[in-house]
């Protein structure tokens, strides 16, 4: 992480603590940076994932959807992090569709935050709001497993 950082936005939610926007003077990067209070206050740990993700979302006045595709970063029991050429509004709720081995899993998830990033994507965690008991299930092993074997 750079150390030349200027904060450009702020956003709090209850869940994981401030998260500051940050950007570099020095190699022009944006750094998200999260502060919890004394400790971790994550609920699920993380674990890498590196997908290809279908997300669609109902257009606005309208029974039709569309979709994007992007890439997951990183999953954890509770939601994922992911890259996309499009962003969704915090709040907003929207489907995945994403592979893990052999399985798809697919889930609803809430657009927890959004953040531009320097290369033209936008970087947002989502936390799952419906998945079916076996996706579930599995995406907790993944996470137990890759947190063990580290």
């Amino acid at each position: 992480m750079c150390d030349t950082l200027v904060d450009v936005s702020t956003t709090s939610d209850h869940a994981s603590g401030e998260r500051y926007l940050l950007e570099c003077i020095r190699c022009n990067n944006s750094h998200v940076k999260a502060f919890a209070k004394a400790e971790e206050r994550r609920r699920h740990p993380r674990a890498p994932l590196r997908q290809i993700v279908q997300v669609s979302q109902a257009a606005p006045d309208s029974s039709q959807t569309y979709g994007v595709m992007g890439s997951t970063a990183d999953v954890s029991q509770g939601g994922l992090r992911l890259e996309a050429q499009q962003s969704f509004a915090e709040g907003s709720l929207i489907a995945l569709s994403f592979a893990m081995g052999e399985r798809i899993v697919e889930a609803v998830a809430e657009v927890v935050y959004s953040a531009a990033t320097n290369d033209g994507l936008f970087r947002m965690g989502v936390r799952f709001t419906g998945m079916s008991s076996v996706d579930r299930i599995f995406i907790e092993k993944y996470c137990y497993l890759r947190s063990h074997l580290a």
